[in-house]
């Protein structure tokens, strides 16, 4: 999962999902999805998601409704973290 889906910079994130291109390449495994469909309810960071394949085909969608106070922390978070790395680039 991407950062900024976690912390809800953007209210909507469509992700889609591809299973076929694994095909050809060379893989321990292979794995082709029929049918699914999942909800998810994410009250730590205030998002609902559904996800949904057929066939090996499908999306995930992510609707961020509220920014909680887990979020905002997890935000200044990774904003002090990049800070940081920034600093220790232009230092070294």
């Amino acid at each position: 999962m991407r950062v900024q889906q976690i912390m809800g910079e953007r209210p909507w994130i469509i992700d889609p999902i591809e299973e076929w291109s694994q095909l050809w390449t060379a893989c321990n495994w292979y794995n082709i999805t029929p049918i699914r469909m999942d909800f998810e309810w994410d009250k730590i960071f205030g998002a609902v998601e559904v996800s949904f394949v057929l066939l090996g085909v499908g999306c995930r969608l992510r609707w961020t409704y509220a920014e909680t106070e887990e979020a905002r922390s997890l935000r200044d978070t990774v904003a002090r973290i990049r800070a940081n790395d920034e600093r220790t680039e232009s230092d070294g």
